[in-house]
């Protein structure tokens, strides 16, 4: 049978395919210049591959299609240890290596798939005065292209909750700093929950005392992509008599969103619900979740699938014939009902209570929750399947295999292709109080290997508030409130997880860095350029220079770190019959050479230039008109590209094409000269206009 090795893979450090037991020769070696030469495509940077850890075999599932490869971005999205590259820092690798099926049993044979952490178990809140916490399984959102936004609550000076928010980049540095969200301070401001639409824009609601001008009531912001308010602090809720608590939200990939909550508006709470259209207007009016009114129906949570489609669950009281069972709704995008109210759990003995929801690109989700006396005699974790029409697909699941004590308060994320993660507290099972657990199913809802441990630090408790969201690729960031760890009391920690289809120990997102094969679109440009190349016998005198000016509006945020965490790349083109080709790449890994001018930009000096060449770079913020960059590289290491002949060095048929991109946002600039003041064989000189 097909099996699964689970494997720690000490000390591991970058490796490529046809470079094993290879390691980069030194800058400036005829040797480098032949493995960085011409274009990006040609350009490989090899370090030796460790040898692999002890593997604990286990049973594999009957489907090789748990998170398949899709296409790399031509950008490496980096982990935030830049210096794994260069020889630095451990990462901790959980593999899952997935073997081929016996021939004799006439299947056919798997592909590798593997899940690994993706750099270590990191802080959140940098505040630490006081309990930093997190309202359950709504504390993270992630955006397609992998960056990351975390909510939690924290007590003020004055001894009141407000909630606070840090945004990350995909590859795991910090966006900015830690910020406040809510701008209604008076009282306690607690219980946020956030959700990310496709392009990074994202929306925070949370539960306010007095904000509605009666008990408590639901409070929201929105943000644009790059972490700013769009618009003010919201109210959510038009009911105001008595308290409206536990929000929960989810948004669509056009950034329409969907809020529930909890209301006491007839004699016992009910599930209501408010949506909203991409701009942060109103959709409509207020409406009732649930149609079983008798008793308490409570702990909503949402599901919003790519065409505005959503699927309500939460816990009911008193309608499986026991005690706590877990109940659904599904609508349309236009809001209407899709059938009627339905229970999930089919176990009914005792409660079921506490459900997640997650779902795919395709409208279909997954259901979990926590089960008491299901198994033995404490709390378990269970599961549903439904396809995109609300069908149950399969029988009810238990995830947990650790039953010695009882695992609690689920979180699930759903890739884009159907396969998910579950995450939850398991206490006991880490040896300290309580630790996160996780377990990986492929889209037909089969387990990938076992349950493994997602916290590094285990004193204490670590769960409580766990959450996990995926991004386009299928890599995951779960995060999770740990007692005394950062120092005080409660803080806010998270981890990485990412896809290693190739068994290399190295994330599928985290691929050479590389400019795409032709320009990349929506690229700030500047009113004035200019463009110099010069190709010598003596390598040593071989020049590159690009200016650019009086530029598109950006600000610090834009820029990054490219001093521990991001990546810029100097594309250049040629176009031949006016299709564009690469024909080289300068890139700048992270290094101390940057220095950050916040707010007025970044600076990089390296007379060695051991950066493909790279001895200056200078990036100006402002707004549109105000900004420029500049970019200098000399001597053996510019991977300079070959004349294009004896008489021109470019064909600029009809342009040359230069930019600069980065491995972790879309923000990039670019200069298009169409005609050259000198263009021969060793010489290359334009300027716009």
């Amino acid at each position: 049978m097909a099996q699964v090795a689970l494997r720690m893979a000490p000390n591991t450090k970058r490796s490529l395919a046809g470079c094993d037991g290879l390691r980069c020769p030194p800058a400036g070696d005829a040797a480098k210049r032949d493995l960085r030469h011409r274009t990006s495509t040609t350009r490989r940077r090899c370090v030796r591959r460790e040898n692999d850890a002890a593997r604990v075999i286990v049973p594999r599932a009957a489907n090789g299609s748990l998170f398949p490869a899709l296409p790399r971005s031509n950008l490496r999205r980096r982990a935030d240890h830049a210096a794994d590259r260069k020889g630095g820092t451990q990462m901790r690798a959980l593999r899952l290596l997935v073997a081929a099926w016996v021939g004799a049993i006439g299947l056919p044979p798997y592909s590798f798939a593997e899940l690994i952490f993706d750099g270590s178990e990191f802080q959140i809140n940098t505040y630490t005065t006081g309990p930093q916490s997190g309202p359950g399984a709504r504390s993270v959102a992630r955006s397609a292209n992998g960056n990351f936004v975390v909510v939690w609550q924290s007590y003020d000076e004055d001894s009141y909750l407000d909630i606070r928010a840090q945004r990350y980049y995909r590859a795991g540095a910090v966006a900015g700093s830690e910020f406040q969200v809510n701008t209604f301070t008076t009282s306690n401001q607690r219980d946020p929950a956030v959700s990310a639409a496709a392009d990074g824009s994202f929306v925070v609601v949370w539960q306010s005392f007095s904000a509605d001008g009666s008990g408590f009531g639901i409070q929201g912001q929105r943000y644009d992509s790059t972490g700013a308010a769009a618009g003010t602090e919201f109210r959510v809720n038009t009911y105001t008599t008595s308290i409206q608590f536990h929000p929960a939200i989810a948004a669509a990939a056009d950034g329409s969103f969907i809020v529930v909550w909890n209301s006491f508006q007839n004699d016992a709470p009910g599930v209501y619900c408010q949506r909203y259209n991409s701009t942060g207007g109103a959709a409509g009016t207020e409406f009732q979740v649930n149609t079983h009114t008798a008793y308490t129906q409570y702990g909503a949570a949402v599901f919003a699938a790519p065409d505005s489609s959503f699927v309500v669950v939460w816990d009911g009281v008193g309608q499986d014939g026991d005690s706590l069972s877990v109940q659904g709704q599904r609508y349309d995008s236009a809001g209407a009902a899709a059938g009627s109210e339905f229970q999930v759990n089919t176990y009914t003995t005792s409660a079921q209570r506490r459900p997640a929801v997650s779902g795919a690109a395709d409208g279909s989700f997954v259901v979990v929750w926590d089960s008491f006396g299901q198994v033995g005699l404490d709390t378990s974790v269970h599961g549903q399947r439904y396809t995109s029409a609300g069908v149950a697909a399969g029988s009810e699941f238990q995830v947990n295999t650790y039953t010695s004590s009882g695992p609690r308060r689920p979180a699930v994320s759903v890739a884009a292709d159907g396969g998910f993660v579950v995450v939850w507290d398991s206490y006991g099972q880490d040896g300290g109080g309580s630790g996160v657990q996780g377990q990986r199913y492929d889209s037909a809802g089969v387990a990938i290997g076992t349950e493994f441990q997602v916290n590094t630090y285990t004193t204490g408790f670590q769960g409580y508030s766990t959450s996990i969201a995926a991004d386009a690729a299928g890599d995951f960031v779960v995060v999770w409130e740990s007692s005394e760890q950062d120092g005080n009391s409660e803080g806010m920690f998270g981890q990485r997880l990412c896809q290693d289809t190739d068994s290399n120990s190295v994330c599928d997102s985290d691929v050479p860095a590389e400019c795409s094969p032709s320009p990349a679109a929506g690229c700030l440009s500047g009113a004035k350029a200019s463009f110099q190349l010069k190709k010598s016998d003596d390598d040593a005198r071989d020049q590159i220079k690009w200016k650019l000016s009086r530029g598109g509006a950006f600000n610090q945020a834009a820029l990054g770190d490219p001093a521990t965490s991001r990546i810029y790349l100097l594309c250049i083109y040629d176009s031949t019959g006016n299709a564009d080709s690469l024909v080289a790449t300068l890139e700048i890994d992270p290094n101390a050479n940057w220095t950050t001018k916040d707010p007025r930009g970044l600076q990089y000096k390296d007379k060695a230039g051991a950066e493909d060449g790279v001895t200056k770079a200078k990036l100006k913020t402002g707004d549109t008109g105000k900004t420029s960059l500049s970019i200098g590289a000399k001597g053996i290491n510019i991977p300079m590209p070959a004349p294009a002949g004896d008489t021109a060095f470019f064909n600029q048929d009809t342009t040359v094409t230069v930019q600069l991109v980065n491995d972790q946002t879309p923000t990039c600039w670019t200069s298009a000269f169409m005609t050259a003041k000198t263009n021969d064989g060793t010489h290359f000189k334009a300027t716009v206009p």
